[in-house]
């Protein structure tokens, strides 16, 4: 929702949250359970508003550009698509094997 809003993102490294968020690209990550960490972040963070518009714009980019709706709706369309080629083609080489005997 930060990136959307176009707010620099400050989060931990884990799961699938470097994935979506680079740091010093989107965002800033710190190491899981680090609090002196997460607390550098923040404060370099409200040291240097220049810094936090630059992260947050390209946070807001990133998130239009491949976390959208129009973009995971995109992705959704793409793998039912390959899913449904797969079955066919699955389907099309059991009836040729048992057309054959």
């Amino acid at each position: 929702e930060a990136m959307a809003t176009a707010l620099p993102v400050v989060a931990t490294e884990v799961s699938g949250i470097p994935l979506a968020v680079r740091d010093d690209v989107e965002g800033v990550l710190v190491p899981e359970g680090d609090g002196g960490a997460l607390r550098e972040a923040l404060v370099a963070l409200l040291a240097d508003p220049s810094r936090g518009r630059r992260l947050g714009a390209a946070g807001r980019a990133r998130a239009v550009a491949e976390l959208g709706w129009e973009a995971m709706a995109d992705r959704y369309r793409a793998a039912y698509a390959e899913g449904i080629a797969r079955w066919q083609a699955r389907r099309a080489r059991r009836g040729a094997a048992g057309g054959s005997s």
